[in-house]
Order: C-alpha cells, then structure tokens, then sequence
C-alpha cells in the first residue's frame, strides 16, 4: 500500500528535478553509481522441478539449516558498467575468516547481530567506494540511494561525501521498486542465480548443510552471472526513459491534447463524449458486485508517526543546514531528559 501510494507523478518529478540538472552538468555517465542492499537467505523456499516416480504424491529435496539466517549484500555499479565489489554484513557477533572464503576481490564482511547495515558499517562502506572510485571535488561524481535512515541521517557520511567531490540524490520514498536501476535490473537475475547455485551446491554435497561460510563462494557464482555491462546500461535507460520528468510532461500533454480538437473557428474544442454502448443485460455477476473493492483509510497509513521523506541532495547546504538544526534540537531534548532523570535519582 505504501509503494502504490508513494509512486505518483509528483515525487517521481521531484525527484528528476534534481537529478536532471546534475546529470546535465557531469554529463559522462561513467560518473553516475547507483546504491543498494539485498537480503540473502541460507534456504530457498522456491525450489526447481523434481524428478520422482509417476504417481508418487510427495516428492522432496536438500534444504540447508540455516532457516531464518539473513545476510545483507551491498553493491554498487555504476552507468557504464563498473561494479564495485560488495559488502557482506553477517547476523553475527564476531567476524572469522573463514566467511570470506572463495568471496569476490576486495569484499568486505562485518558483523551486526542483526545482519543489517548500520550507521558504522555503512561508513565503512562509504570509505571502500571511495577507495575504488576516487572522485575529486574537480572530478566529482553522483551517487543515487534510497531514503534510508542511516543514509539520510548520518553527519560522518555526508561530511566525507562533501570532502570528496559526492554528490549524493536521494530516492522518493517507497519508489525503489520502480526508480532505482539495481532494483530494477540487477536484483530479479543475481537472486534466480543465486537460489540456483543454492541447489546445485546442495546436490554436489548432499551430506552436507549450507552455512554462513558458503555464502561468498555462491554470491560470487551468482554475481559474475548477473553484474554485466548490458544490465547497467539498460537498466539505466529504461529508468530514464520511463520516468524521467520531459517523459511524464509529455505523456500528460498527450492525454490533455487527446481530450480535445480542432473546432471551425480553428480553437481547440472539447471532444464530443461517445454514446454510451447499449449492452444485452445477462446473469453476469462482476466480482465488485459480490465484494466491493475497499477504500483506503488515510488513518491506517500514517506509519509510526514519522514524518515522511522525499527525494533530496543529501550534500547540499540547505539540507545540511536544515538536518544540522534536526540535530541540535535532538541533542538538546537529550540533554534536557538527561538532567531531568538525573535530578529525580538525587530527589
């Protein structure tokens, strides 16, 4: 409910009203990255085709146990086809080495006990992007990710994106399935790849279980499937293409043109509306008529009473300014409930 309500024509152009501006002036696309995080799970609940007996009723396959395990993948690529190498963050206290085996060149692995990216790990990652793609305040280049709190809300990253020459879009809320080219065209093919290194590990070790440790290996085998250059490209495209603001005012000219004609005087007139078809009435029960389609109840909608985002440049001073002030009063109120449960313990 919430992606159809936040995927309207009003924050899509908002959102390319700042990003068309920047892609006009840094124009190669070799400067455009493109941010994202998939989950990874130990056990795929979708499972190929199973040769059995004709006419058995049940017929079952190799599972791992490690149900309910998730592991965060980070990766970035950019326009031209660049893709970073990832960062695995593990649902675990500690870190070992042996959770890098067979992984890609230069990943990363952190752990969070939770198996999300978290404020610290995604500094780190910010600092293995800059590592990689080396931009310059002479030689900047843009980052577009989606509004998550800890990309939006973290003073140490933007401070080393501005000091960097970064310049950092961030997506319309709850668009990403949409607007966002790894979603879009990385992420469906890595997963069906992925699940399918998933079985064709366990039929090469049936007496074995998937772990935490196989996780890079089977990322890798998916990943050098999936990270292409026509993936990037194209996912790219069509993002612009189907979104982008000139596309929609077009598309909107065209509906508004279509609803009228040229008149005698030469002005265009309203379209005369069609006579309504007359229809044979039958016995056909449509399903609305059994059920009608339930309406949408904007007090179910209102989350957990956070105020909603909406695309911005993370590294522009108006948002600086603004989120420096979001800052100071949470530090404020801080100290002021600090104090206050201070002086009751005394009392």
């Amino acid at each position: 409910m919430s992606r159809i309500r936040g995927f309207i024509q009003e924050n899509v152009i908002k959102f390319f009203d700042i990003y068309e501006p920047l892609m006009k002036h840094y124009q190669p696309f070799t400067k455009l990255y493109n941010y994202d995080e998939t989950g990874l799970t130990m056990v795929e609940h979708k499972v190929n085709k199973v040769v059995s007996l004709k006419g058995k009723r049940q017929a079952g396959s190799v599972s791992s146990a490690g149900r309910g395990s998730l592991v965060t993948a980070v990766t970035c690529m950019s326009a031209a086809g660049h893709f970073l190498s990832p960062l695995l963050i593990f649902p675990r206290v500690n870190i070992k080495a042996d959770l890098l085996d067979g992984a890609l060149n230069g990943s990363l692995a952190v752990c969070h006990k939770s198996g999300c990216i978290q404020n610290e790990s995604f500094v780190q990652w910010s600092h293995h992007f800059l590592s990689n793609v080396k931009p310059t305040k002479d030689d900047p280049v843009i980052l577009v990710l989606d509004g998550h709190y800890f990309h939006t809300r973290n003073v140490e990253l933007l401070e080393l994106a501005r000091a960097n020459g970064v310049h950092i879009v961030c997506l319309s809320p709850h668009c990403t399935h949409k607007m966002q080219p790894l979603d879009v065209a990385f992420t469906l093919p890595f997963k069906t790849y992925y699940a399918q290194a998933i079985q064709q590990w366990l039929k090469q070790n049936a007496d074995r279980v998937m772990t935490q440790n196989q996780v890079c290996m089977l990322f890798r085998e998916a990943f050098n499937k999936a990270a292409t250059v026509a993936v990037a490209t194209n996912g790219l495209q069509k993002n612009c293409e189907d979104h982008s603001s000139e596309a929609l005012t077009n598309r909107l000219d065209d509906s508004n043109t279509s609803q009228t004609r040229p008149g005698p005087s030469g002005i265009n007139e309203p379209k005369t509306p069609p006579k309504p078809v007359q229809r044979q009435t039958t016995s056909f029960v449509t399903p609305g008529g059994i059920s009608p389609v339930p309406t949408i109840q904007q007090k179910n909608l209102t989350g957990r009473g956070r105020k909603s985002g909406s695309a911005a440049l993370l590294t522009s001073s108006p948002y600086k300014n603004q989120f420096g002030d979001v800052v100071k009063r949470k530090l404020l109120t801080d100290k002021k409930t600090y104090e206050q449960k201070r002086s009751k313990e005394a009392v």
